[in-house]
C-alpha cells in the first residue's frame, strides 16, 4: 500500500427504475446439484451490497443481526427475481470471518469482488477484534483468495507503522475500475483508551499480479538460495560460492526488487567470517536438524503461497472450524 493525497472519485450512475422487477422478492437456497428450496434471507445492518451490471446480479455479503456477526453470502438475480445463497460461512471455504461494517468493491470486467474486513468476533472468546485483511472472491469459480491479513486486539492497533493502514472499521473504500486502484479513507480504530478517536488518513491500494515467469523465478530462487545456504552451513564456503555463481544468479529476475535484495545480500553473507556460538540471521551456522527442517519448511511455505487454496493445506486454524 502507498499513501496518497488526492484522487478522483468515480461517477456513480444509478440504474433506471425499469431494471428492477416490481413483483415481491422470493429467496432460494443453492445446494449443489439439488433443486433450490425456498428460504428466508434474514434482515441485517452493516452489510455490503454490490450491483453487477454485466451479469445483472446484486451481491449481498455479511452484516450484523442483533448481537450476531453474519458471514453468509447471497446473490440476487434480477431477471428471475430469485435470491441464491452462495455460502453460509465463507470462512470454511477459505474466505473471511463474519464481520461488521466491512467494505466491498467489485471489478465486473475481471469478475472479482474485493472485501476489506472490519470488526469481527474472536471465535474462542467472542470478544471484539479489528482485522485488517483483504480478500478476493472470484465470481466465475466461486473461490476466495486471501491477499493479506493482520490481526491484533484493539490495544495493539495504534502501534502499527506507516507502511500499512491501521486496522479499522466504519471506513470508506472506493474502487477506480479504469485504474484498477482502491482508495481508503478514515474510519474508527476502536481504541478503548480513546473511544472518540477517528482516523483521517488516506491510502491507495494497487494489487500487483506477477507474471508466470516471475513466479517461476521466485520459486527457483528460493530453492537454490536455500541450497546455497545449506552448503554454507556445512562449512564449504567455496562450494556455496560456486552454487551462487552457477545456479542462483541465473534465476534472478532483474525487475523483481525483493529477489534482487536477497541476492545482493548473499555474497556478503558467504564471505562473512563465522564465530563459534553465533548465528547469522539467515544462515544459522551450526544449526541442528530441527533448524534445517524449519528452514526448508519456510521455503516450502513460500512456494505454496502461489498455489490455489484447494491444492494446499488450509491457512486457517482448524480449531476455528469446531463448535465449542
Amino acid at each position: 500500500m502507498s499513501s496518497s493525497s488526492s484522487a478522483g472519485a468515480p461517477t456513480l450512475t444509478p440504474p433506471s427504475s425499469s431494471s428492477f422487477p416490481s413483483q415481491p422478492l422470493s429467496a432460494s437456497l443453492v445446494q449443489g446439484p439439488s433443486s433450490p428450496r425456498i428460504v428466508e434471507m434474514r434482515s441485517r445492518i452493516g452489510h455490503s451490497m454490490l450491483f453487477d451490471g454485466k451479469r445483472n446480479q446484486l451481491f449481498i455479503f455479511a452484516g450484523q443481526r442483533n448481537d450476531e456477526y453474519l458471514s453468509d453470502f447471497f446473490t440476487y438475480d434480477i431477471a428471475t427475481n430469485q435470491v441464491y445463497e452462495l455460502t453460509r460461512d465463507p470462512h470454511i471455504h477459505g474466505g473471511p470471518d463474519g464481520v461488521f461494517t466491512q467494505r466491498a468493491t467489485m471489478d465486473p470486467e475481471r469478475g472479482e469482488i474485493y472485501v476489506l474486513s472490519g470488526l469481527t468476533r474472536d471465535r474462542p472468546s467472542a470478544g471484539d477484534m479489528i482485522k485488517s485483511g483483504l480478500w478476493v472472491y472470484h465470481i466465475a469459480r466461486g473461490e476466495w483468495t486471501k491477499v493479506y491479513q493482520t490481526e491484533m486486539m484493539r490495544a495493539e492497533a495504534s502501534s502499527r507503522n506507516a507502511r500499512e493502514p491501521r486496522p479499522r472499521f466504519a471506513y470508506q473504500l472506493i474502487y477506480h475500475p479504469a485504474k484498477k486502484v482502491h482508495y481508503l479513507f478514515g474510519g474508527n480504530p476502536g481504541e478503548t483508551d480513546n473511544p472518540r478517536e477517528r482516523l483521517d488518513d488516506f491510502w491507495r491500494l494497487s494489487l500487483e499480479r506477477p507474471s508466470p515467469d516471475v513466479v517461476l523465478g521466485r520459486a527457483l530462487f528460493s530453492l537454490r538460495r536455500r541450497r546455497c545456504l545449506d552448503i554454507l552451513t556445512s562449512g564449504d564456503r567455496m562450494g556455496a560460492l560456486q552454487c551462487l555463481r552457477e545456479h542462483v544468479v541465473h534465476v534472478v529476475h532483474p525487475r523483481d526488487p525483493d529477489v534482487l535484495a536477497m541476492f545482493n545480500a548473499l555474497p556478503a553473507l558467504l564471505l562473512k567470517p563465522s564465530h563459534s556460538g553465533q548465528d547469522t540471521p539467515s544462515v544459522r551456522l551450526g544449526s541442528s536438524g530441527d533448524r534445517a527442517y524449519n528452514d526448508r519448511t519456510d521455503v516450502f511455505d513460500e512456494i505454496m503461497a502461489y498455489f490455489p487454496p484447494w491444492m494446499k493445506q488450509p491457512d486457517a486454524d482448524l480449531a476455528n472450524s469446531l463448535n465449542y
